[in-house]
């Protein structure tokens, strides 16, 4: 192209850019922005969105930063994409702060957080130990309405495994339904499996049957949770009780369950 006498668009490097960046070749990026600079061709902000995003993956998360910072020096005006990258790579490295500086922004911009910085932002907080702090952002969004099932689902594990917080994990749970969404079998799996093990076997059997009544058990692997939560607790009548429900559906016990 150069030979040519052609000179690269800002289009042009951005593909580049994208391409060695993403293929981990940072020192290429580097040099490809050094020349746009001598070439007198200006980054947009689809450039900056691309070295965010870049840089965030290969671990720099101080340079990912500093490119969101010139791109205000530059008179552009960071998008959506701009805070979201670099919402969920100060989220999932329990960067606080730099967190909720970037939600202050969101909010004064009038921008809203996705689904999946919402489920990073809860975590992020359940994994510093601000358990009050992951609640009340799970409801701020949650009373938004336009969250996914999946993302319910993630929030549930997030408050019952990571946290131990199982009543809220529940009760998140449950206002799936009161929004329109329907939980999936690796929703009811994970909350059943996960209130097995936390010794609390009698709420997991209320929810493998609500899971049972809408047909979403396909094996007998959260009956065999449930069953084994009760023999731990010595409550062998729950547990031989619980078998003989599952026979009646018709389930199949394994048969490493049948000779434990």
């Amino acid at each position: 192209m150069l030979q040519k006498g052609i000179l690269p668009t800002t289009v042009t490097f951005n593909t580049l850019i994208h391409m060695f960046g993403n293929n981990g070749l940072l020192d290429e990026v580097a040099s490809l922005m050094q020349r746009m600079e001598k070439d007198k061709c200006s980054p947009d902000t689809r450039t900056y969105n691309i070295l965010i995003s870049v840089h965030a993956k290969h671990n720099d998360i101080d340079l990912a930063a500093r490119y969101l910072t010139k791109m205000k020096e530059a008179s552009l005006e960071p998008d959506a994409v701009s805070y979201r990258t670099l919402l969920y790579a100060f989220s999932i490295r329990h960067m606080v702060a730099e967190a909720e500086k970037l939600i202050s922004e969101m909010a004064e911009r009038g921008m809203e957080i996705d689904e999946f910085a919402q489920s990073s932002l809860t975590r992020m907080y359940i994994e510093s130990g601000m358990l009050e702090k992951s609640w009340s952002w799970f409801q701020r969004f949650h009373l938004g309405g336009n969250m996914t099932s999946e993302c319910y689902s993630a929030n549930t594990d997030a408050f019952g495994e990571r946290g131990k917080k199982f009543q809220q994990a529940c009760c998140l749970f449950d206002s799936m339904e009161e929004h329109g969404l329907i939980p999936d079998r690796c929703g009811y799996n994970s909350l059943v499996q996960m209130l097995a093990t936390a010794d609390l076997p009698q709420k997991a059997t209320f929810y493998l049957r609500k899971m049972q009544e809408v047909g979403l058990v396909i094996d007998c692997v959260p009956y065999c949770a449930v069953i084994s939560g009760y023999a731990k607790l010595g409550q062998m009548d729950m547990a031989v009780g619980l078998y003989k429900e599952m026979i009646g559906h018709g389930i199949k016990p394994m048969s490493l369950f049948m000779v434990s």
